[in-house]
């Protein structure tokens, strides 16, 4: 094809013809807009034949008293249909309270009386509209679990720890390898073993970071402050949602000290008077590791995690890690 070539045969290959068809006609339609002469192929399918690209002639009605209320105008009909003539549709017939179009063959995103609407708007032009504020009764603000949290952030960064984000989807396989793990809300149909579940901690998915990045400098200090989803019978969805902080520091020479020293310095930033209780923990070397409460209540767990998982992530340094309760500290906080 060079700039002296006047005659295309295009070509396309897919397996569903109503989309290939869409794509052939965005195309052709193109070229016409840009002085060029379409010109039918037939093409003999198990179904018979059809003369391609298909331009199917489509009619839509559109209600102007809807229109007129999602936009917040005053406009009549005549009006609107001389602002979609000019976004290309086909008037057909203007009535006192609708409008008739002619939707162009390449419009495939027009599928509802709401995208009519919207070409609408963007005739008149957005900068047209003049602001209002909302008749409601109450003004939006930030939840006090995501002002809870935003805080936190800050404090655990100021710490020396980088954030990570991870999806809240995972598989049983790793959230199994952690022994404590139990309740997993598990998926109907997964696409892929590797998101089978929702996450019931974020211990597994730090632990799994550091598997991929060993092969970079230590020590490597991160955390996640996110959502996991435990069962509750008593919910409407027979499960909740609930926010929770993991910490996790990989080093050739860290122990207990080093995580036991960053959960003080957040418990004590936020004012919280806390406990340290041995525990039997699977997860983390017997001795090394410690439930943490607050309030007789618990918020957590910190320690030196096992050799025997690490070994499972091909870890070779020891790692230390901590799980906290966001949700329970937010709500002691209101205490």
């Amino acid at each position: 094809v060079t700039t002296r070539t006047k005659n295309l045969f295009v070509e396309l290959t897919g397996t569903h013809f109503k989309l290939v068809n869409q794509v052939l006609v965005l195309l052709a339609t193109s070229l016409v807009e840009r002085g060029g002469k379409l010109e039918g192929v037939e093409v003999v399918t198990k179904k018979g034949r059809v003369v391609t690209p298909v331009l199917e002639k489509r009619e839509m009605k559109l209600s102007v008293p809807k229109c007129n209320s999602l936009l917040g105008l005053s406009l009549s009909a005549r009006e609107v249909a001389s602002l979609l003539g000019r976004m290309g549709y086909g008037v057909r017939e203007v009535g006192k309270d609708f409008v008739v179009l002619n939707v162009p063959p390449y419009r495939t995103d027009i599928l509802h009386e709401v995208d009519l609407i919207e070409d609408v708007a963007i005739a008149y032009g957005y900068e047209n509209f003049v602001p209002e504020l909302p008749n409601l009764a109450t003004i939006g603000g930030e939840l006090e679990i995501e002002r809870f949290s935003s805080s936190l952030r800050e404090l655990v960064i100021g710490l020396g720890y980088q954030e990570v984000m991870l999806p809240i989807l995972s598989s049983r396989e790793k959230q199994e390898k952690f022994a404590a793990i139990e309740g997993l809300v598990t998926l109907a149909n997964p696409v892929s073993k590797l998101y089978d579940c929702l996450r019931v901690s974020l211990l597994p998915g730090l632990l799994g970071f550091l598997a991929l990045n060993k092969h970079l400098e230590l020590p490597q200090r991160i955390f996640e402050l996110g959502d996991v989803v435990v069962v509750d019978e008593k919910e409407e969805t027979r499960t909740r949602s609930v926010r929770k902080l993991a910490l996790a520091t990989c080093d050739s020479d860290v122990g207990y000290e080093a995580i036991a020293s960053d959960v003080d310095a957040i418990l004590s930033s936020l004012e919280m008077r806390y406990r340290l209780l041995p525990c039997e923990n699977a997860n983390f070397i017997r001795g090394r590791c410690a439930e943490i409460r607050v309030k007789n209540e618990s918020i957590g767990v910190m320690g030196e995690v096992n050799p025997s998982l690490l070994e499972d992530y091909e870890i070779w340094v020891p790692v230390v890690m901590a799980e906290l309760d966001v949700t329970k500290l937010c709500e002691i906080t209101r205490t």
